[in-house]
């Protein structure tokens, strides 16, 4: 186990090293496997493809220590989410121009929505449409993570959720809330 997460770790810091200069759509798994010193076949046995690394990259790095703390607010899940990727923004604008299937945008979606949907459930009243409002938050949030790094680098991570703290707000008169008693109770038809 441990000599796999040290394949997997040499493996992720070569591709750091080559996303460095290039977007992931541009490198190969070759590229990967020279610059690393590993054989393809010992990258296929790790990974699926050079985007299953680059997701790793992200899971191991922030997803693992993030479900060991207690998030009471998502937004601060987020918060640590953007200090992430302030901190390796490189990398991540790089990562995020890529789209469609196994990217990393396709696979943060697919990580944020259902924790989106959950949430929504719990706090607003019309929550058949949970799912509606998790997606549409999930494409606003990962489209304005994608501007910020590329193009606000001088707004902190701190400031850029405060942003997004004040979005609710402004939408609170037309979303209506749960009654905290009235946890299960539905619209009329």
């Amino acid at each position: 186990m441990v000599q796999s997460q040290s394949t997997k770790q040499v493996l992720a810091q070569a591709l750091k090293q080559l996303m460095e200069k290039k977007t992931l759509k541009k490198i190969t798994v070759g590229d990967i496997c020279t610059l690393s010193g590993m054989s393809r076949k010992g990258f296929y046995y790790h990974f699926h493809d050079k985007y299953d690394l680059a997701n790793w990259i992200f899971y191991s790095e922030f997803l693992q220590p993030a479900a060991l703390r207690d998030y009471s607010d998502p937004l601060d899940f987020f918060r640590d989410i953007c200090e992430y990727f302030y901190e390796n923004r490189a990398f991540y604008i790089r990562a995020f121009q890529d789209e469609g299937q196994n990217s990393f945008s396709s696979y943060l979606t697919e990580l944020l929505q259902p924790v989106l949907q959950k949430r929504l459930e719990q706090e607003f009243e019309e929550y058949e449409y949970a799912h509606f409002y998790s997606v549409f938050f999930t494409d606003a949030f990962r489209t304005a993570i994608i501007r910020w790094l590329r193009e606000n680098a001088s707004i902190k991570p701190d400031e850029f959720i405060w942003l997004l703290r004040r979005i609710p707000r402004s939408l609170e008169q037309d979303i209506p809330r749960r009654n905290p008693e009235q946890k299960n109770n539905r619209r009329p038809n």
